[in-house]
């Protein structure tokens, strides 16, 4: 008698529509909250169908690893979801993929002056946004920062990580990094760089640059010319700025 009662009220439950099937699944967490603290997260549609999808950029609650000086430095995560389920992740910090990739104070965002953790751009041509991040090391006398992108893939539907960090595209007192928009018959921005002509130079000194100009390729970012430049800068930001009227008339005008 005691089982019959027991099971009346279940079979009233499916009889009258409510299905246990129905019962919404438990939805998984994006990140382990004792470890990891949202810093900033914006919404954008990503892979272009439409529907907007969650960037947040995390740092991390504890020290993992230390600057030139001993400095704390922390992790720092980026994540993407869809319908708050996670479809890419990168974590630098815990992959130790470069000896710069720290959490950073903000980012400056040269289109529109913006101080950011890490905005979103479509750099690539394609009307899509590309996730801009960048990441540091703090040494003794500077500092290096090195630039991730991530871009949507549509052929292969996936997301993947344009590697543009550690010699190739960082910047420092030495090394420059700047995106523009040089020329415009080629599809999206262009990533240009500022690297001392003679790698044997002093640290802070007044020296020849070479400036070099990457294009987008469809998958990632390529040499597409570069020269060296007839005067001595006192850094890379001073080259770039020095010579960005040159790089107009050259590779426009």
């Amino acid at each position: 008698m005691k089982k019959i009662i027991f099971i009346l009220p279940l079979l009233a439950l499916i009889i009258s529509g409510c299905s246990l099937n129905k019962i919404k699944p438990v939805q998984q967490k994006l990140f382990d909250e004792k470890t990891w603290q949202v810093i900033d997260k914006k919404s954008a549609d990503l892979e272009g169908d439409g529907v907007n999808e969650d960037v947040y950029y995390l740092k991390s609650l504890s020290v993992m690893g230390y600057g030139g000086l001993e400095q704390e430095e922390y992790g720092v995560k980026m994540i993407i979801a869809k319908n708050n389920n996670e479809v890419f992740e990168l974590s630098p910090s815990e992959n130790k993929d470069h000896p710069t990739d720290y959490w950073t104070m903000d980012f400056f965002h040269p289109d529109n002056g913006e101080i950011s953790n890490f905005y979103l751009d479509d750099i690539t041509g394609d009307n899509i946004p590309e996730v801009m991040l960048r990441t540091t090391f703090e040494g003794v006398s500077d500092s290096s920062h090195c630039l991730y992108m991530i871009t949507y893939d549509k052929k292969q539907k996936i997301y993947h990580k344009i590697d543009v960090g550690f010699d190739k595209f960082c910047s420092s007192v030495n090394y420059g990094l700047e995106i523009y928009n040089l020329i415009p018959e080629i599809n999206g921005k262009q990533i240009i760089t500022a690297t001392p002509a003679d790698k044997g130079a002093c640290h802070i000194c007044p020296q020849p640059f070479i400036i070099s100009i990457y294009t987008w390729n469809g998958y990632n970012f390529t040499l597409y010319k570069s020269y060296t430049v007839q005067k001595n800068y006192d850094g890379a930001a001073f080259a770039l700025d020095g010579e960005k009227n040159n790089l107009y008339k050259e590779f426009n005008y």
